[in-house]
């Protein structure tokens, strides 16, 4: 077999079988609300197609135990008896029950803890897989218990470790978890991100 090939297919096996895709460039013509359309691929708001980046499946759980009921979804929205809400929902909510664990859904260090008025007491979690790709996770609406105060900034956490409870703090119209993921500071459609991972 000439060089070449050779060189060709030992570029290309690894990733077939590390099951790497490569990020296409978000369309706005695409429905906002799917973040990823081809299941070979994931889709990113905001990636230029010149810059070429590599995804794989990664080591995530659901953020709780009965992660099937939901009530808002990711994209745009009309919520009667609340001016305030967004009309973009950045997320989705989670309404597993008042008082339910919320887990971190991987592995990744604290970036903020602490109450404020959209978000309530909630927390968010850096998950940096190299300098170009960053996920962020957000968890939003939590009671205000010691399980969540005593976390702290830097903080390593695991997959699976317990941040809080689902509460109703902050800016929400009843007992819910609030979810985001984002990635490179763009969110993604959670339902989507955890459809292609949670193969």
């Amino acid at each position: 077999m000439k060089p070449a090939i050779l060189l060709l297919l030992s570029l290309l096996i690894p990733q077939t079988f590390m099951g790497l895709y490569t990020v296409k460039e978000y369309s706005p013509a695409m429905s906002s609300e799917m973040a990823i359309h081809d299941p070979q691929t994931l889709v990113v708001a905001g990636v230029k197609p010149d810059v070429e980046k590599v995804n794989w499946f990664l080591d995530i759980q659901y953020p709780v135990n009965d992660y099937e009921n939901t009530t808002s979804g990711f994209g745009y929205r009309s919520i009667e008896g609340c001016s305030r809400c967004s009309e973009f929902h950045r997320g989705v909510d989670f309404t597993p029950g008042r008082g339910e664990n919320v887990y971190s859904i991987m592995n990744g260090v604290i970036s903020q803890v602490q109450y404020s008025g959209e978000y309530g007491m909630h927390v968010i979690i850096t998950h940096k897989l190299s300098e170009d790709m960053v996920y962020t996770t957000v968890y939003a609406h939590l009671q205000i218990k010691e399980v969540t105060k005593r976390l702290r900034l830097g903080n390593d956490i695991n997959k699976g470790d317990l941040l809080g409870f689902v509460g109703n703090t902050g800016l929400s119209t009843g007992p819910h978890l609030h979810f985001e993921v984002l990635f490179n500071d763009k969110n993604l459609d959670p339902a989507e991100f955890f459809r292609y991972h949670l193969k």
